[in-house]
């Protein structure tokens, strides 16, 4: 007998009580060179740029959770990203901090009440893919579109809008079942693996 996940609750995330708000996001301001990693890392990226190669920056959660966004996509807009490659929470923690200016939630806390991950705003992010799927589209450009022209008051952190603004390609490569929005009744796993592969 299969999970009845319509019996599911879930709540907004005017009721979560976030780790992480918009005070850890870093202005450009405050940026830090290290000047061990000058030669290497940032030689190698100029120069690709000059060839006129392709550079893919590949990134999981906790660069998010660092709140070093505006230091993305300040490379993006300057042309030194071609592709940003991602994972599924990446996307849900950039989608929540566009939205609310918040994100994460204390993991311990939150199974032990059966709530974590089951937040009513998170989970839209499973109707904008199950569209993006019938409209041949990919997660990533689906999802940096939805936030690019949504209402979303904190869009100017969000790495996927400034992809979708820029026309930078944003993959998404989720694995099914890792992410919080797969426990969803809205979740589709043909349209999450579709999307995502499409991606790939």
């Amino acid at each position: 007998m299969l999970f009845d996940k319509s019996k599911l609750k879930l709540k907004s995330l005017d009721d979560r009580i976030h780790n992480l708000d918009m005070g850890c996001i870093s202005p450009l301001s405050d940026a830090i060179s290290d000047h061990r990693f000058e030669g290497d890392i940032a030689g190698s990226i100029i120069q690709a740029k000059k060839r006129g190669s392709s550079i893919i920056l590949m990134i999981g959660a906790h660069v998010i959770r660092e709140g070093v966004q505006n230091y993305i996509i300040d490379l993006i807009e300057k042309g030194f990203i071609s592709c940003l490659s991602i994972n599924g929470a990446v996307m849900i923690h950039d989608y929540e901090f566009a939205l609310t200016g918040a994100t994460t939630e204390n993991v311990a806390e939150y199974i032990s009440e059966g709530q974590f991950g089951l937040w009513e705003e998170t989970g839209r992010i499973n109707d904008i893919i199950n569209q993006a799927y019938r409209n041949g589209l990919g997660m990533g450009e689906a999802v940096g579109r939805s936030i690019s022209d949504g209402n979303f008051k904190f869009k100017e952190i969000s790495l996927l809008a400034a992809c979708f603004r820029l026309g930078v390609p944003v993959t998404v490569h989720v694995g099914i079942g890792y992410d919080i929005i797969h426990e969803h009744p809205g979740c589709n796993g043909a349209a999450t693996g579709e999307t995502s592969y499409r991606e790939f």
